[in-house]
């Protein structure tokens, strides 16, 4: 983890705020998933992209390795948008 405003120079990042008990997991290497309702602001994010996790003063860049979207969240079958 490092403190805020570190950035690596030249990645450009989307950022999302993610709670304490969680950032320390992604940060850890320990949780690779993270599941978000799509909207607007998060339709054209796609494989490659970038995202900086934020909690607090901490941060944590990340690489997205798929997007998968859910007909809802009741329904289990996936339809990769990659």
């Amino acid at each position: 983890m490092s403190s805020r405003p570190a950035m690596t120079i030249g990645v450009r990042a989307r950022e999302m705020n993610l709670y304490r008990r969680y950032f320390d997991l992604v940060a850890a290497g320990r949780k690779t998933i993270e599941v978000r309702v799509q909207y607007p602001s998060l339709r054209t994010l796609a494989a490659g992209d970038h995202i900086r996790f934020v909690c607090d003063r901490d941060d944590c860049l990340t690489r997205v390795r798929r997007v998968a979207v859910y007909a809802s969240f009741e329904c289990g079958r996936a339809r990769n948008n990659s």
